[in-house]
């Protein structure tokens, strides 16, 4: 298997896989750093870097993608870092679950995604403004 066979499959990390810094609020100097390949799940976060005219690479020759999300701020880009990871990491059960919800043969034992309840409504509205 290829490098990045294993690092679309989430066993190994591609080491020039561009990063998106999702910028929030009240992150002036600091961000969440997510791999490109989680941001892809965010039909919203791809329209954005497709647009971006903020792109640098770093050191090790990665590019790097800001995307600033004025109305989040970072406690809950963290949680939108763990939700894609979890989707990323699930989407091959969600998706046979879906389409397995017809014929009710087989029932998955999907992870939940955890979040403390208090920032549920704010974490809902990233969901959705997010397209995940």
């Amino acid at each position: 298997m290829s490098d990045s066979e294993l690092a679309n499959n989430g066993s190994s990390i591609n080491t020039n896989e561009p990063l998106v810094y999702l910028i929030g609020q009240d992150c002036d100097n600091e961000y969440v750093e997510i791999p490109y390949r989680l941001a892809t799940l965010s039909s919203t976060l791809v329209k954005f870097i497709e647009n971006s005219d903020n792109t640098n690479t770093n050191s090790k020759g990665q590019d790097i993608y800001e995307v600033k999300l004025d109305g989040f701020g970072k406690n809950i880009l963290e949680h939108v870092k763990r939700y894609l990871e979890y989707k990323f990491e699930n989407e091959s059960l969600i998706k046979n679950s879906s389409s397995n919800k017809k014929s009710n043969d087989v029932l998955l034992d999907i992870p939940e995604f955890e979040y403390p309840q208090d920032i549920s409504l704010e974490l809902l509205m990233a969901a959705d403004y997010l397209d995940i």
